[in-house]
């Protein structure tokens, strides 16, 4: 499946550079880190006592989060989604029909200032 999202900009690509007669360098870079950091698994942690195990989710990696994780090189920190899931939110950013579910934004208050207070 890897392969396959990797060369289709390149398949793209190609068919435009056929019928258009024009060339579009493109150059894929394999991303070297993940955003999964001592900082990550101390934020589940806070979230787990503070709100209990059923409200956290581990997913898997997100090309959204990559660039993150070049931040993390340099600065610790976590990538975290906060109220994602729910009805108001159950499409993805940038999509068309999402929104943002407003309800979360107190228990998201309270996440960041339990990750403030018990941050070494």
């Amino acid at each position: 499946m890897c392969e396959i999202i990797r060369n289709y900009p390149c398949s793209i690509l190609d068919r435009s550079n056929t019928l258009k007669k024009v060339q579009y360098p493109i150059e894929l870079m394999q991303a070297k880190y993940t955003c999964k950091s001592d900082e990550s698994r101390f934020v589940e942690s806070v979230i787990r006592q503070s709100f209990g195990d059923d409200v956290f989710e581990l997913i898997d990696p997100v090309m959204g989060g990559e660039d993150f994780s070049y931040y993390l090189q340099n600065k610790p920190g976590a990538f975290i989604f906060v109220g994602m899931g729910g009805e108001k939110s159950m499409y993805p950013h940038h999509h068309p029909k999402f929104d943002i579910d407003e309800e979360v934004i107190p228990d998201a208050i309270k996440l960041f200032i339990e990750i403030a207070k018990n941050y070494d």
